[in-house]
């Protein structure tokens, strides 16, 4: 979208969620926006606004998230800012934002993510920060005037990331380093720090990365380090002494334009290390050190020997060269083949950020197994870790698959096109001969089946689910209706939805996705996605329309409060089939028997809203559905529900009760043995094509695949 930003969005008073980020508005932001009182996330991030923040937006006493990172708005803080007492998270890198920073921000003690960086602003970073002890992200590089001291950090003992770069640190790093026993991520480089490195700072358990490069630290590097300090970078300081034995166990290692004692008992550890001090004098005709001695005699009777040589030098020469041809020719020949794949898989769209084989292999530590987090249709997930200190899930893709690559392709070439807070991010891709990877952002509390059908160690509360079946309806709506062409994405499942930190939703696996152009109404195409998911009208006659992602909604939104998969046999023979039980409640009013037993506390009035939009979604007749559009607002209450009176014609006209025992134990036309939804099932799992290369109207999914659909789950 693009234009500025209309005044009477201030009329929405009711808002209590505003999303305008990856867009192309332009101008500077309404004072109105001050009027949505009951808003408590904003975000106006990667955007081509200009001006400064309006002052009205302290009028927002109940924001609790803000998010301006690239949105092109600058000047000062406003001094309203300091009413915002609320304040969760505020992003506010990549803005020409200047002036001091505030030293209001000390009195948001509620505050667990600031990030500043690639501003103006100016120093000393406020002494009121001390009070500021929620933080478990704290960012602010890039301070032009104004040097501080960490004494303001001595209280945030619950930081998991730490980065200051180039902010005009001075002293000591504090003693009381080793209280941080979170902290992963430590970033003090480009500063004017002093004094010795604590060994209680290598000690840290947590501590991953380590960036104090370009300072003043001098002494010897501690004689431990912790298992997990796998990214370190001391460069250009004045550390001194020799290596302790943890220097060759180290990923990344850093120690260039140091002051270190080298001798014949250490320097072989790094080697070469010794001609990059600050202490030696290299030799400015050869990137080599200087050679200690030159014997004559040596080179007397090379030079007596030199036609011989010669000689013997030249056929040899000849030869290589022949041998190199010949071996040319023959890699030349494989390449152009392999180079021909990449081109065909990465022909279309935007491309991604391109990976080598060697920076994943790498980073996942050859693709160790105690790595791998899950597997699929598509093959392996591995979680590793970038260089630069990223968490990533690599998914490879099984040699020989092609269905595999057909949906690898078309992952790269739909996810790319789309940026959504519920949508999982694609950092990029590998494409090396046979090896193909996807390598996406890492979600440490992984899928939402694993936390609703697991082993439950992540309790989810009600304000928790009704949250996340509000950002996948959120990421829904966007991929069909602010997406341009619309994607219909044939797979939404609870494997297919991931959790971050936050616990917010993340919908991914676009491999069985659809391009959809606004002119069609519907497109006929081979039945995919997973049983117990799919849409009636879809799984017996391929007709494909956004209404199928809908139906799937409904289903997931009733496994999130009931914590129950959509099927299971274990269960009371009327609660086997989680729809047919829904409808069943629905019916008597007893709707909230659904509810998970484990929940202690609910919001009634929101469990039932819930239940209602999961009852709609489901209709049988895809004219019944809502669109997204309309289950966001029915979820957010700015829509009423309607009654829901007409039980879908699945649930009436199939005899479940003659045919449970055959649908479990009979022989049934499907590829079951193929389904997604495997024991240890991937975060990042695929789905699979019911009936592949198989016309539509041909396709063998009868009315009992049908009901196997309703009945299986999962």
């Amino acid at each position: 979208m693009s234009g500025t930003l209309p005044a009477f969005i201030g009329n929405l008073t009711r808002l209590t969620y505003l999303s305008m980020g990856h867009n192309e508005f332009s101008g500077s932001l309404p004072k109105e926006l001050g009027n949505l009182k009951e808003l408590n996330f904003l975000a106006i991030g990667s955007n081509n606004f200009s001006g400064t923040l309006p002052p009205e937006l302290g009028n927002l006493a109940k924001l609790d998230q803000l998010y301006m990172d690239c949105s092109g708005v600058g000047g000062e803080i406003p001094s309203t800012f300091a009413n915002l007492q609320n304040m969760l998270i505020m992003w506010a890198f990549d803005c020409p934002l200047s002036g001091k920073i505030p030293d209001f921000i000390g009195n948001w003690t509620k505050l667990i993510a600031l990030r500043f960086g690639g501003n103006t602003f100016q120093g000393p970073i406020p002494s009121s920060f001390y009070n500021l002890s929620s933080l478990t992200v704290l960012q602010i590089t890039d301070i032009y005037s104004g040097s501080s001291s960490l004494d303001f950090i001595r209280n945030m003992t619950k930081l998991t990331e730490l980065s200051l770069r180039n902010a005009l640190i001075i002293g000591n790093i504090p003693s009381n380093i080793g209280e941080y026993l979170m902290l992963k991520t430590l970033d003090l480089s480009f500063n004017h720090l002093t004094g010795q490195i604590t060994s209680a700072l290598f000690s840290i358990d947590a501590l991953t990365n380590l960036f104090v490069g370009n300072n003043s630290l001098s002494g010897p590097l501690p004689l431990q380090k912790g298992v997990k300090l796998q990214t370190i970078d001391l460069s250009y300081n004045y550390l001194s002494g020799t290596f302790p034995s943890w220097v060759t166990t180290v990923g990344m290692l850093n120690l260039v334009g140091n002051n270190f004692t080298f001798d014949s008992s250490n320097s072989s550890l790094v080697p070469g290390l010794n001609c990059l001090q600050r202490n030696f004098h290299c030799n400015n005709n050869s990137p080599r050190c200087f050679p200690p001695t030159v014997d004559i005699e040596q080179t007397v009777n090379i030079e007596r020997k030199k036609n011989q040589t010669g000689l013997i030098v030249g056929i040899a020469v000849t030869l290589a060269i022949l041998g190199f041809i010949l071996i040319f020719l023959v890699f030349y020949t494989r390449m152009k083949r392999e180079n021909n794949d990449a081109e065909v898989l990465l022909g279309m769209g935007p491309k991604p950020k391109s990976f080598t084989y060697l920076e994943l292999a790498s980073a996942t530590k050859d693709f160790d197994p105690s790595n791998k987090l899950g597997e699929g249709g598509f093959g392996p997930v591995y979680k590793g870790m970038l260089s630069d200190g990223r968490v990533i899930a690599v998914k490879q893709l099984s040699l020989g698959s092609n269905q595999g690559k057909d949906q690898f392709t078309n992952e790269i070439t739909t996810i790319t096109a789309v940026q959504h807070r519920n949508l999982v991010k694609l950092h990029g891709c590998c494409i090396e001969g046979t090896r193909h990877l996807l390598v996406y952002e890492y979600h440490e509390n992984k899928s939402l089946d694993q936390v609703l059908f697991g082993n439950r160690e992540l309790h989810l509360d009600w304000p928790t689910r009704f949250n996340i079946c509000l950002g996948t309806a959120r990421g829904l709506a966007y991929l069909h209706e602010e997406s341009r062409p619309k994607i219909v994405h044939r797979d939404i499942k609870a494997s297919n939805i991931l959790l971050d930190t936050e616990l917010c939703p993340k919908i991914s696996d676009f491999g069985l996705a659809k391009l959809f152009d606004d002119k069609k109404t519907h497109i006929s195409t081979g039945v995919a996605g997973t049983i117990g998911y799919l849409a009636p009208e879809y799984a017996m006659l391929g007709h494909l329309t956004e209404k199928v992602d809908v139906f799937s909604f409904g289903v997931v939104a009733l496994e999130i409060i009931s914590g129950r998969a959509n099927s299971s046999t274990n269960l009371d023979r009327e609660k086997i089939y989680l729809l047919k039980w829904a409808w069943s409640l629905h019916e008597s009013n007893q709707s909230l028997g659904l509810i998970d037993p484990t929940l202690t506390e609910f919001n009634e009035i929101e469990a039932l809203r819930v239940i209602g939009v999961a009852l709609l979604c489901t209709q049988a007749s895809p004219m019944l559905r809502p669109p997204m559009s309309r289950v966001v607002n029915m979820l957010a209450r700015d829509r009423e529900i309607g009654p829901v009176t007409s039980k879908p014609s699945y649930l009436t006209d199939w005899d479940f009760k003659d045919t449970t025992n055959s649908f479990m134990k009979g022989d049934i036309v499907t590829t079951s043995s193929k389904r997604s939804y495997i024991g240890k099932n991937s975060q990042y799992d695929n789905a699979t094509d019911l009936c592949p290369k198989v016309d539509p109207l041909l396709c063998p999914v009868n009315a009992s695949q049908l009901s196997d659909i309703i009945a299986d789950g999962r």
